[in-house]
């Protein structure tokens, strides 16, 4: 089976901010507010002759229309100090706040643990907190290392969705770990490579596999299945005498955290894109005022598999997204 409703395009204003402040010649304050967005699924209301009877027969789940809306928003106060001439630690606590609505699930509420909290409640918000860390040593010949280390970040219970996200309601954020380096060649040319580690199997409602014991929303029950995933990335940052400053770089996911064989559920929360391109420019107004502005494109990445719980069938689904980044920054 190939279920393709359309997906209308969306668009998706994500905000970002921060100020830092200069406590003495050896450390540093800042105030950062970032978030995660955008990569919604909409599924729309359509006839599948495939529901069994007991159900609307509309929609992707025979529920009529599914999909999630999810958002993450972070405060991260920020200290940063110079241990020694090429030494710099930082550690950030974390305060998030989520949000999630979750769709065209109640033909499942039978085999919910809460089947009043598995889907079509509305927006349900929660709170969580964690830490970041951060070390960035400059060494001989140009060279720069760089790690950086976020903790999983636990957030309280949905309780609108406590149904059907394992651990009566809970989607905590995963931790993550990079390590990076930048080589400085000359006055100009700055080349850049990073590796990034995401700990998805530490979080239950991505970790957990679809077929763990317990009904959904159990304490252990079953999740998404996502396995840990790895980014490459590479790029290249060029500064010529003048007010701009110009940056290119690639990323690559050779391994999405989504298998082939789990994408019954996933289709929901696709996670599937592979390969990643971006390119920016920055502008010095004057010494006090400069803009940013970057182009992300995630080219499209087709996945697909036999149906779980239906194996005679098949399921194809494809991701792809572009994102618009502009920054005004501020001297004081």
């Amino acid at each position: 089976m190939r279920s393709d409703p359309e997906v209308p395009l969306d668009v998706f204003t994500i905000p970002q901010g921060g100020m830092n402040w200069r406590i003495d010649e050896r450390s540093a304050f800042a105030l950062v507010l970032y978030a995660n967005g955008g990569l919604n699924t909409t599924y729309d209301d359509f006839d599948n002759p495939t529901c069994p009877e007991e159900t609307s027969g509309k929609g992707i789940y025979c529920a009529g229309g599914a999909g999630i809306d999810l958002a993450q928003f972070f405060l991260a106060p920020t200290y940063a100090r110079q241990i020694t001439d090429r030494l710099r630690l930082g550690i950030a606590p974390i305060v998030a706040i989520e949000t999630i609505q979750i769709e065209g699930l109640a033909a499942f509420a039978a085999a919910s643990r809460a089947p009043d909290s598995l889907s079509d409640n509305g927006h349900d918000y929660s709170l969580g907190y964690g830490a970041k860390l951060g070390a960035q040593f400059e060494a001989p010949y140009g060279l720069a290392f760089g790690a950086v280390y976020q903790t999983k970040i636990r957030v309280d219970e949905f309780d609108g969705y406590q149904g059907i996200l394992p651990d009566r309601g809970r989607l905590d954020i995963p931790a993550y770990a990079s390590l990076g380096v930048a080589w400085q060649m000359d006055a100009m040319w700055t080349l850049l490579f990073d590796v990034q580690r995401i700990f998805y199997s530490g979080v239950s409602a991505q970790g957990n596999e679809p077929d763990n014991p317990g009904l959904p929303g159990s304490v252990g029950g079953p999740g998404f299945g996502w396995e840990d995933s790895s980014a490459y990335k590479v790029g290249v940052r060029y500064q010529p005498p003048g007010a701009w400053t110009w940056r290119a770089g690639y990323a690559y996911v050779p391994d999405p955290p989504v298998d082939q064989d789990e994408l019954f559920f996933n289709i929901l929360a696709q996670s599937i894109l592979k390969h990643k391109v971006a390119a920016g420019a920055s502008w010095r107004h004057s010494e006090r005022v400069s803009l940013d502005l970057s182009l992300l494109v995630s080219f499209k990445n087709d996945i697909g598999g036999p149906n779980a719980r239906f194996p005679e069938q098949n399921i194809n689904a494809s991701l792809e997204g572009y994102e618009l980044d502009l920054s005004w920054r501020y001297r004081f």
